[in-house]
């Protein structure tokens, strides 16, 4: 038996597994795990006990906020823990609006309707516009509101929302968000995955990409009369949502910023990325194929 053990060890494969690099990487995302799972255990505590203290949209506060997200079937599991942790936001002026396509909509559970009252409306989209569903709907029918998106797959912390618009509020024109990528002057010569992301605070007009990820804030009148052109955009990056508004920005001279912040980093639910769009848009090229169509569009 000793023998056996000691071959067993001796073997390269398991050696090699057994590196620095890899033990840091499987107690890290050990560590993932294990937080999230207190997230989530703290967020069913709250949402036990702040249900029951949940108030209407408090008018005093002027700005009402309208958090716009989208989700798909295999996701409802994860769309509603996302959903407590916004209904908890401290920001009390906003509602929640999440835009499904039909076929989702026919197939959205008990629990998630009961979401209703709690400032959640759930609009059926006839056309399914896939990641787009998340703003595009959203703009068009509140062009008088303040706009931020959210991802069904996020934990968020009670101060997420407040934070983000009182930041904003010393940039009342410009999109503003908690995660960006600065994105090279000549990008066509290298790879998305290589592009940087700011080390500090950033406002720019053209190399500044906002990624929704993590939630960005669209002031009132955001891409207002533009739906022909964002459509456009949207044919050219069916999959990437951020790139095709990265351009419509840099078309209409619309000012970006980007805080970095505690919230710049998002805390996924343990699980949520095993269906991530962001896997084939990175493993197959995607995002560079989308933004060279993007640029060749630009040019003409």
């Amino acid at each position: 038996m000793i023998q056996r053990i000691s071959a067993f060890m001796r073997n390269s494969t398991w050696r090699a597994f057994f590196t620095k690099r890899n033990l840091r990487y499987l107690v890290n995302h050990i560590l993932d795990i294990a937080e999230m799972s207190l997230c989530e255990i703290a967020l069913e505590v709250r949402w036990l006990f702040g249900k029951n203290c949940f108030r209407k949209s408090d008018s005093s506060i002027p700005d009402l906020v309208i958090l716009s997200l989208t989700s798909h079937s295999p996701r409802f599991r994860y769309l509603l823990k996302t959903l407590k942790s916004l209904i908890l936001q401290d920001y009390s002026n906003f509602r929640i609006i999440v835009n499904l396509a039909e076929v989702d909509f026919d197939l959205m559970p008990r629990n998630l309707r009961k979401m209703r009252k709690f400032k959640v409306e759930f609009n059926r989209i006839e056309q399914d516009l896939k990641v787009f569903m998340k703003l595009l709907p959203t703009l068009e029918n509140n062009p008088n509101s303040i706009i931020v998106t959210a991802d069904d797959d996020i934990y968020y912390g009670k101060r997420w929302l407040s934070t983000l618009v009182e930041f904003s509020s010393d940039y009342p024109n410009c999109i503003t968000g908690y995660r960006a990528i600065h994105v090279p002057n000549d990008p066509l010569n290298s790879s998305y995955v290589d592009w940087p992301s700011p080390k500090s605070f950033m406002r720019s007009n053209d190399s500044l990409l906002l990624t929704g990820v993590a939630g960005i804030l669209y002031p009132v009148g955001t891409f207002a009369g533009q739906n022909e052109l964002i459509l456009k955009l949207r044919r050219l990056s069916p999959r990437n949502d951020d790139l095709a508004y990265f351009v419509a920005s840099n078309i209409l001279g619309l000012s970006r910023v980007y805080f970095p912040c505690q919230f710049s980093n998002p805390k996924y639910w343990n699980g949520s990325q095993r269906i991530a769009l962001w896997r084939t848009n990175v493993t197959g090229n995607h995002n560079d194929s989308q933004y060279q169509a993007l640029m060749d569009f630009k040019k003409n």
